[in-house]
């Protein structure tokens, strides 16, 4: 359950009156995490304001959320890896004064190196993972500090912990998430505003499926795949207990831990190995640390990384 001083468990307005509802903003909750967040905070009768790139589906999303629960759901159409839907979103944020939450969830990943690939494709990356979200929390800060009260929820990922040649660009910025989100909670806690740093593992979702990585082929492994509404509900659960750091699942912690205490050098030389032994003969592109996992996991007769 969660706590009274929580703000998701303050008192439900009526939806007849808009102005004193309760307002939720998802980036990216299309699919996966971002519609699971959006599904929880429907079902606690938050008005939502969520973005995604796939119009067709956003829309069957919001569609589906007003006809379950007594919402409000408004849909941006936007890429936020491109100045215009950005600052029109911006500018969306800037007229409303009952903002509660932001979840910064929009994000993809890519099968390129750094160093083989664009620089606009790279760059990209950044704008999505770093400079929207840290100008949307800009831009809702001033309203959650006047009223005391809001939840920032930052998703990072796993990768965070786990610098890899096959995705620099990805772990990079997720490691920018986490300390940020954590100094912004250094910033802001004394205005009764909860932020986190949501860094979920292997996830049944659309992400990981768009680089080949199914759930199927884990059945044998070590690491469970979580659905996005129990990363969710951990989630909320780190939120409950002012836990800034949110890792859901134990062998996710696990990893987490091991890629700190592992001495750099000794972590650079196995994951060095392990990605060459993943590109060759065919030199395939990869996708970060965790696809290194993942395939080493799940080789017959392997040994783990650590």
């Amino acid at each position: 359950m969660l706590s009274s001083t929580n703000p998701i468990s303050c008192t439900i307005a009526k939806r007849n009156n808009p102005s004193s509802r309760k307002l939720a903003i998802i980036t990216g909750a299309t699919s996966g995490i971002g519609k699971a967040y959006a599904e929880y905070f429907a079902a606690r009768e938050y008005d939502l304001l969520i973005t995604g790139r796939r119009r067709e589906l956003i829309h069957r999303v919001a569609e589906d959320l007003k006809n379950s629960y007594p919402v409000n759901v408004d849909v941006v159409i936007a890429d936020l890896s491109k100045d215009g839907d950005l600052s029109q979103l911006l500018q969306i944020l800037g007229k409303q004064k009952n903002i509660e939450v932001l979840v910064n969830n929009a994000g993809f990943g890519m099968d390129s190196r750094f160093s083989e690939d664009e620089l606009d494709h790279q760059m990209a990356m950044l704008k999505v993972h770093v400079d929207a979200p840290v100008r949307l929390i800009k831009k809702v800060l001033p309203v959650m500090m006047e009223n005391r009260k809001g939840i920032i929820i930052n998703v990072s990922s796993l990768a965070a912990y786990m610098p890899a040649a096959s995705n620099a660009m990805y772990t990079g910025t997720k490691s920018f998430l986490k300390n940020f989100t954590e100094s912004l909670h250094l910033d802001v806690m004394n205005y009764g505003i909860k932020v986190q740093c949501l860094c979920p593992g292997f996830t049944r979702s659309d992400f990981h499926r768009n680089h080949s990585m199914a759930p199927e082929g884990m059945k044998q492994s070590l690491i469970r795949w979580m659905k996005p509404s129990e990363v969710v509900d951990y989630s909320i659960y780190c939120l409950n207990k002012e836990q800034v750091i949110c890792i859901p699942g134990f062998i996710n912690r696990v990893l987490s831990v091991l890629s700190v205490i592992v001495p750099r050098n000794f972590y650079y030389m196995i994951t060095s190995k392990v990605e060459k032994q993943i590109r060759a003969p065919q030199h395939l592109p990869d996708f970060a640390i965790m696809k290194v996992i993942h395939n080493r996991l799940t080789k017959s007769g392997g040994k783990t990384i650590f």
